[in-house]
C-alpha cells in the first residue's frame, strides 16, 4: 500500500508563462479520443504498473511521464521538442528537493474522465494519423491544465484551512479536505486481495448464488471462480504488444471473450467531473477498459489496473449491491452487514493461521468474547503479558459528505463523532478499555496478575483511514477519549499503548511472517509505536509514519503466505486452472 507524500503537483503555469486557452478541449479537440485515451492511460500505467506495490514518483519515472507524450519511444527526435520541458521539470524538482510531480493517479483519472465524457472531441478514431510537435505539446499542456482543475478544490485552503487559524484542529481538517486526493493513492498486494476476493465470493455462495449466477452472466462468464480468473488474467497479462501501456487484442471471431471484454468497457454507467461527484470516476470505475472497435479485431485499453482487481473485492460490494441486489429489494445497511461478517471470519481465519500452533499465545474471537450479552472486543490476543485487542470494521467512508470538504464551513458541519464510530474507535474505548477491568477477567481466566501492556487496534477494510495524517489524527481521538472516559493511559496495572490502524491488507502481509514467529505481534506494535513517538526519535515527524511504511522496512519477504501459493488450493490454483483452460 501506498503512502508516501507526493508533493506539489505541477499546474500550467508552472511551465508556461502566457495565459491558458480558456477551453483546454480546443487543445486537443482535433485528435481522434482512443489515442487520447491511449496516451493518459500510458501515464497511469507508468506511475504504476500491475505488480507494482508502489507509485514511482523518482526524477527518471516522472521525465518519463514526458518523454511518453511525445512519443520518444516511437520517435527518438521528439527528445528534441520536449528537451526545454525536462530541463524545467529538472530545475523544479532539484529546487523543491523532489517535492514536485507531473502528475497522480487521481490527475491520470480526471483526465481520462474529462475526455470519456468530451463532446467536443472530433473523432473516436482516425486511421493512419500522424502525430506533430503541436500534437505533442497540446497533450502536455492538456495534462496540466486538468492538474489545476482538479486542484480547485484547494481554491480556500489558503485562507481558511491554515494552522493558524485552526491550531490543534488543523490536522484533523486537513485529513478530510485530502480525502479525495488520498482515496486514490492506495495499492495493495495483488495476490492477497484476489484470495480475499475469492473467499468472498465462496462465503456469498452460501446465500447468494442464483444472484451470483446473474451477476457473473453479464461477463459473460459461467462462475464466480471464472469471473475472478477473467479479471486476474487481464489484470498481469498484456496481449497487445503496446508500448507503455495495458492492452490486449481479441478477434472478432472469438465471441465469448468479446463479450466478457465488451463488459468492462461500457461506456455511459458514470457521470462528467463535476460537483459532489467530480472524484468519484463512476465511469472507470464500473468499466476500467476502453474498447477500440475494428473489423477483424478489437483492441481494448486498460485505463487503470487498480480498478480492474478491485473488481474482485471493494469494487465488488457496490457492483454486485447497485447491479444486481438493490433491484430486489436489498437494503445497503443489510448488505453492508452481511459483508462485515464475512470480513470478521477472514480476519479470524488469517488470525488462526497467524498462531498457528503458537502455544505462547491465548487467542480468542466471536462468542469467546460475550461477556454480559455485550462483545466485548472482536479479538483478543495475549503473550505473556501483551495483550492485543482488536476491534474490527468493513466499513467505507461515504461518498456524501466525507469525501468532499472544500471548506472551513464543509468541516464544521460534518459529524465527526459519527465518522469516528464508523471505524470502530468509541467502541474501542468505550467497551474494550472502559469496561477492561470488569470484563478482562471473564474473558481470560489465566490473565497474568502483574502489570499488563495494552495494544489496541482498529482493523480496517477502507484504506483512506490507512494514511498518515488520518492514523496521526485517529490516535489523537483516541486519546482524547482516553481522557474523557477517565481511563489512565499507564498505572500499577496497565500501560496502554497508542492506537494503531491496521489495513486488512497489511494483516494479510504480517501473517507468514507472524506464523513463522519471525516476528512477534506484541513486540512488532511495540516497534510501531516507538518509531512514531518524538521523544525517542527526536523527529517531529515521525508520528505520520504509517504502518505500511513500517511494514515496509520491517518485513522483507513472505509477504504472501504459503497456503496462497499453494498449487493444490485457493487462488493461485484456480488461476492455473484457468491457464490451463485458456490454452484448450
Amino acid at each position: 500500500m501506498s503512502n508516501i507524500m507526493i508533493g506539489t503537483i505541477l499546474k500550467y503555469e508552472d511551465f508556461f508563462s502566457d495565459s491558458p486557452p480558456k477551453n483546454k478541449f480546443d487543445l486537443i479537440k482535433h485528435i481522434p479520443r482512443c489515442e487520447l485515451v491511449a496516451n493518459y492511460s500510458s501515464l497511469n500505467h507508468i506511475l504504476k504498473q500491475p505488480l507494482d506495490l508502489d507509485f514511482d514518483y523518482s526524477f527518471k519515472n516522472q521525465t518519463k511521464l514526458i518523454t511518453t507524450l511525445y512519443q520518444i519511444h516511437q520517435e527518438p527526435r521528439g527528445i528534441e521538442y520536449c528537451k526545454k520541458y525536462l530541463n524545467k521539470f529538472r530545475d523544479l524538482f532539484e529546487k523543491s528537493r523532489g517535492g514536485v510531480v507531473i502528475c497522480t493517479r487521481t490527475s491520470c483519472l480526471f483526465c481520462l474522465n474529462e475526455i470519456l465524457f468530451s463532446e467536443e472531441i472530433e473523432f473516436e478514431e482516425k486511421k493512419g494519423i500522424e502525430f506533430y510537435p503541436d500534437d505533442y505539446l497540446a497533450l502536455f499542456k492538456f495534462l496540466l491544465l486538468c492538474n489545476a482543475e482538479m486542484l480547485t478544490y484547494n481554491e480556500v485552503y489558503d485562507e481558511e484551512i491554515t494552522s493558524d487559524k485552526l491550531r490543534d484542529r488543523f490536522f484533523e481538517a486537513f485529513m478530510f479536505k485530502e480525502i479525495p486526493n488520498n482515496q486514490y493513492g492506495y495499492i495493495q498486494n495483488p495476490m492477497n486481495l484476489l484470495e480475499r476476493g475469492r473467499q468472498l465470493f465462496e462465503y456469498l455462495k452460501v446465500k447468494y448464488a442464483a444472484e451470483l449466477d446473474l451477476f457473473t452472466k453479464d461477463y459473460n462468464v459461467n462462475s464466480p471462480e471464472h469471473f475472478i480468473s477473467i479479471i486476474a488474467n487481464h489484470f498481469f497479462f498484456n496481449s497487445a504488444g503496446m508500448a507503455h501501456i495495458q492492452a490486449y487484442r481479441v478477434k472478432k471471431t472469438d465471441t465469448d471473450v468479446i463479450k466478457s471484454m465488451n463488459a468492462l468497457s461500457k461506456r455511459g454507467l458514470g457521470k462528467p467531473n463535476s460537483g459532489i461527484k467530480k472524484f468519484e470516476f463512476l465511469e472507470i470505475k464500473k468499466s476500467p477498459i476502453y474498447c477500440l472497435e475494428g473489423k477483424v479485431e478489437n483492441i481494448y485499453m486498460l485505463m487503470d489496473n487498480t480498478f480492474l482487481i478491485e473488481k474482485c473485492y471493494e469494487l465488488f460490494f457496490w457492483d454486485f449491491y447497485f447491479d444486481v441486489l438493490r433491484k430486489s429489494g436489498k437494503r445497503i445497511e443489510e448488505w453492508g452487514g452481511e459483508v462485515g461478517l464475512f470480513f470478521e471470519d477472514y480476519a479470524k481465519n488469517i488470525l488462526d493461521y497467524c498462531f498457528k500452533g503458537h502455544r505462547d499465545i491465548v487467542f480468542k474471537s466471536t462468542d469467546e468474547l460475550i461477556v454480559k450479552g455485550n462483545e466485548y472486543v472482536d479479538y483478543y490476543i495475549r503473550r505473556k503479558r501483551n495483550l492485543i485487542l482488536i476491534q474490527a470494521k468493513r466499513s467505507y467512508v461515504p461518498q456524501i459528505d466525507y469525501k468532499e470538504v472544500h471548506t472551513l464551513q464543509d468541516f464544521n458541519d460534518l459529524d465527526k463523532d459519527a465518522f469516528y464510530k464508523r471505524f470502530g474507535l468509541y467502541q474501542i474505548v468505550e467497551m474494550s478499555l472502559d469496561k477492561f477491568d470488569e470484563y478482562v477477567s471473564t474473558v481470560d481466566t489465566n490473565l497474568p496478575k502483574n502489570k499488563l501492556f495494552i495494544y489496541p487496534v482498529l482493523l480496517i477494510n477502507e484504506p483512506i483511514i490507512s494514511f498518515a495524517v488520518t492514523t496521526y489524527i485517529f490516535n489523537k481521538k483516541f486519546n482524547e477519549l482516553l481522557a474523557k472516559f477517565n481511563i489512565e493511559k499507564e498505572n500499577s496495572k496497565w500501560r496502554i499503548n497508542r492506537l494503531v490502524v491496521l489495513h486488512i491488507s497489511e494483516l494479510e502481509r504480517l501473517q507468514e511472517s507472524l506464523n513463522k514467529k519471525e516476528i512477534r505481534f506484541d513486540q512488532f506494535l511495540q516497534g510501531y509505536a516507538d518509531s512514531t513517538n518524538v521523544e525517542l526519535t527526536k523527529n517531529n515527524y515521525s508520528p505520520f509514519q504509517t504502518l505500511d511504511n513500517y511494514i515496509r522496512k520491517k518485513i522483507k519477504t513472505s509477504a504472501i503466505p504459503e497456503y496462497i501459493l499453494n498449487q493444490n488450493e485457493g487462488i493461485y490454483k484456480q488461476l492455473l486452472e484457468f491457464g490451463n483452460l485458456s490454452k484448450q
